[in-house]
């Protein structure tokens, strides 16, 4: 279980088995942001039973979290063909 103290974006980063590299050069509130909310995915898809989705984030948090992810995506898209599909509008950034 992930503690509640002062390390605790340092134990979620631990976590990473993948991604690791393009999460340590985040800025460290969008670090602690993605992985939190990457965290709470995974209690709810992983562990329904055990409620208690232990999260710490909000939703300035989890909106910093899914424009990090789709500003990952925009800078793949020549790395990754299937992209170019996609709709711009869903590429865009929340405000």
């Amino acid at each position: 279980m992930i503690s509640q103290g002062q390390n605790r974006t340092r134990e979620l980063l631990n976590c990473c088995k993948a991604g690791n590299d393009l999460v340590s050069k985040l800025p460290s509130e969008n670090q602690r942001c993605l992985l939190e909310v990457l965290y709470l995915g995974n209690r709810a898809v992983a562990h329904p039973d055990d409620g208690g989705l232990d999260h710490k984030t909000g939703k300035d948090g989890m909106t910093v979290a899914i424009n990090t992810v789709l500003d990952w995506l925009t800078t793949k898209k020549a790395q990754w063909p299937a992209l170019a599909t996609v709709p711009k509008q869903f590429l865009e950034p929340i405000k």
